[in-house]
Formats: structure tokens, sequence, C-alpha cells
């Protein structure tokens, strides 16, 4: 019994011992576990850091390849600018736009390029304003003269042809430089810059006729108060009714290819006040034009008394049909100026008389009035004559 006592008690020693084996192991497991827990989680928080620096550095890529793209796209479009062919170079800085507009102010390497763009686009702005101006303007200056030639005589066919290509090849450049300019900004905006672009052709031209003189009211008016020719006055009220009916019919016809493109463009593009805009505008131009040719006529008021009729008449028809033409632009009658013409008219009218009752006078006067017999049968009709039926 006892030495199965002593087994027993070896045996549980023994299992004492498994156990003890068993929790050592499984106390390695657990600080193995541990380990492993702490650097999955350390690993997997690497990752995450290694994924958000992989998103930064691709967003710095992105940025980066904007930005030299943005560069590249910025000397294009300039070279376009420098060539004047300002459509691709509005298609260049349109693409531009876009990338800048992803990045709103967060990025100071875009935002540089941002102001660069503005710079970029008042300067094809301000081209393409110009260059509308003058391609209307020609096409205005040759339609006035292919008018005049047509009373006068005929041209060649081949010179018509080679006229009529060049017009077509205008108007299409002017078609597309104002597409451009209402991709570029707003139409309303484009068509003061080119009202005021007119305005100041006028005033250059004005300048021009008058000498030279500074172009103000006064100088002016000074200058054809100055005038002793008839004919030079007249020379100088055609070539300013010329100029003043071609800046008008450029800025109305430019209008009206505004007003076409704006009905046919993306909803984007409309300027539901461009309508208004556009007639105040023109009405502002030709008030301007015509308060200058008015001056032009208040100016000679005394000296055209002494015109002969065909002078006159050849003020009042330039006049009128420049006058009527402008009307039908601004829809109103101008009485002023027909007013100042009908006083210059009563004002030929009465030297007229005054020169003929003189004239008159001046016979009557000089004739040597002589008492001489008449015959009886004369006599006695000149008294039935007065005395009457």
């Amino acid at each position: 019994e006892s030495e199965s006592f002593f087994a027993g008690l070896r045996n549980i020693e023994t299992l004492q011992s498994d156990v003890c084996d068993i929790l050592g192991t499984i106390e390695q497991l657990r600080t193995s576990l541990q380990r492993m827990e702490h650097y999955e989680v350390l690993s997997w928080a690497r990752v995450a850091a290694l994924s958000i620096r992989q998103r930064n550095l691709q967003r710095v890529q992105q940025v980066l390849w904007h930005a030299h793209n943005l560069h590249i796209m910025q000397l294009r479009a300039t070279e376009f600018v420098t060539r004047h062919e300002y459509t691709p170079a509005v298609h260049i800085l349109l693409e531009c736009r876009l990338i800048v507009r992803r990045y709103q102010s967060r990025v100071p390497v875009i935002d540089a390029f941002e102001q660069r763009l503005r710079r970029l686009q008042t300067t094809i702005a301000i081209k393409l304003v110009y260059e509308i101006v003058e391609l209307s303007m020609a096409m205005q200056q040759r339609a006035c003269k292919r008018s005049s030639y047509a009373d006068k005589r005929k041209r060649k066919s081949n010179e018509d042809e080679d006229d009529d290509d060049a017009e077509s090849q205008r108007l299409s450049q002017l078609e597309h430089n104002i597409k451009s300019c209402i991709l570029l900004q707003n139409a309303s905006k484009s068509v003061q810059s080119i009202h005021n672009a007119l305005q100041a052709k006028f005033e250059g031209k004005m300048n021009e006729i008058c000498g030279g003189n500074n172009n103000n009211n006064m100088n002016v008016e000074t200058f054809v108060a100055g005038i002793e020719e008839h004919t030079q006055y007249i020379s100088v009220l055609q070539s300013v009714f010329l100029w003043a009916e071609v800046v008008v019919q450029s800025l109305q016809s430019i209008c009206e290819l505004f007003a076409a493109f704006l009905s046919s463009s993306a909803a984007a593009m409309k300027d539901d006040a461009y309508p208004q805009n556009s007639s105040t505008l023109r009405k502002s131009l030709c008030t301007q034009i015509l308060s200058m040719c008015s001056l032009l006529l208040h100016a000679r008021a005394r000296k055209n008394r002494s015109m002969s009729m065909h002078q006159l008449k050849s003020v009042f028809a330039k006049t009128l049909a420049f006058l009527q033409n402008i009307e039908v632009i601004t829809n109103d009658t101008r009485y002023d100026i027909r007013g100042l013409l009908l006083s210059q008219g009563q004002a030929f009218l009465e030297r007229f008389h005054e020169q003929r009752v003189a004239r008159l006078q001046q016979a009557l006067d000089g004739d040597a009035w002589k008492p001489i017999k008449v015959p009886v049968e004369t006599q006695s009709r000149v008294e039935q004559l007065q005395c009457g039926p």
C-alpha cells in the first residue's frame, strides 16, 4: 500500500510538472500573441501611413503635372497670340481655367498661374477687340466705297472677285473673333470695350481731319469756323460724315453678330442684359457722334449764309443722308440737327432776299427816269388796267 501511495505521489508530481510546463508554454504563447498583435497593429499603422503618404505624393505629383501643363499651355497660348491666332489661344486659356478651378486657391503654385492667366486673358481681350474693330471698319469702308462706285463706273470683274474673296475672309475672321470674345468674357463687357475703341477711332480721325489739333470741342469748333473756302468745308463735312457712318455701322454690325451667336450658344454663355446694354451703347455712340456733327454745322452758321445755292444744297443733302442712316439705328428723329439745317436755310433765304432787294434798289437808283409822251392807245390801256374791269 505504501508503494502504491508513493507511486501515486510521484504521478501527481509528474502531472504537476507537466501542468507547469503547459502553463509556461501557454504564457510563452500568450506573450508571442501579444507581440504579434502589437506588431500587427504597428504594421497596419505603417500600411495606413504609407497609403496616406502615397496619396499625398500622388496629389503632389498631380499638382506638379498640372503646373507643368499650365506652364506649357501658357507658352503655347502666348505663341498663338503673337501670331494673331486668337481662337486656339482662347481654347487653351479655357482649358487652363478648368485646371485652376479644381484647386480653388488651395495651392500657391496654381494661384500664381491664375494671376498670369488673368493677365493673358486681358491681353487677348484687348487684341481681340482691336482686331474686331479693324475688321468691321474695313468692311464698312469697303461697303461705302462700293455704294459710291455703283453710280460712277463698273469695275473689272476680276477685281470684284478678288475683293469679294477678301471680304469673305474678313467676315469669317470677324465671326471667329466674336465667338472667341463670347468664350473669353461677358458679351456686354466686350461690346463696351468695342464701343470705347470705336469712339477713340472716331476721335482720332477727327483729330486728323481737323489738322492734327487735340480733339476737343473747342479746337474743332475753332478749326471749322476758321475755314474760309466753302468747298474745303464741304470736303471736311463729307469726310467726317463718312467716318462717323463707318464707326456707327461697325458697332451696329458687331452688335448684331454678338446677338446672333448668343442666341445659338450654350446657356452658360447667355447674357440676359446684353440686348439692353448693346442698345444703350449704340445710342450713346450715335449721340456723341451727332453732337460732334452738330458742332460742325453750328460753327459755320454765319459763313454758310454766303454759300451758293448749289453748295448749300450739297451740305443739306450730305447731312440729311447721314442723319437718316443714323436715325434708322437709333430709332429716334434728331430734330435738333434738322432744326439747325432749317435755321441755316432760313438765314440763306434772308441773305438771298436782301441781295436781290439791294440789287433791285441799285438798278432802280441807277436808272435815269425821264418823262416821255406815250401813244393815246397805250395810255388808255394803262388807265383801263388801273380802273379794273
